[in-house]
């Protein structure tokens, strides 16, 4: 195979991973290569559409840190047998019966 400088070449990793590189250079022994993603460094822009705003849970909120710092770590599980008030119940809804 003739390589060339820019092109993508694919690598495999001694646990079998497959790994994209790109050819920056090819003057020196050995090649210089680039395993960045080919759009690290570019302006990205993203149209979303925000289906649904809820507010934050306290387990959210215990986890929020100041800018800069170390996050916390995970709140401790709680029991999964909770019981549901009236605010939390959501109604069930059944489909209607053919006759």
């Amino acid at each position: 195979m003739d390589v060339q400088v820019g092109m993508i070449v694919g690598l495999i990793t001694p646990e079998g991973n497959k790994i994209p590189a790109r050819i920056v250079q090819l003057d020196d022994e050995p090649m210089a290569m680039d395993f960045n993603h080919p759009l690290a460094g570019k302006d990205l822009t993203f149209e979303v559409e925000i289906v649904k705003i809820r507010d934050a849970t306290k387990e959210e909120l215990a986890q929020l840190t100041p800018a800069g710092s170390e996050p916390r770590p995970p709140a401790p599980q709680q029991s999964t047998a909770q019981q549901s008030t009236p605010s939390q119940s959501t109604p069930q809804q059944t489909a209607p019966q053919q006759k």
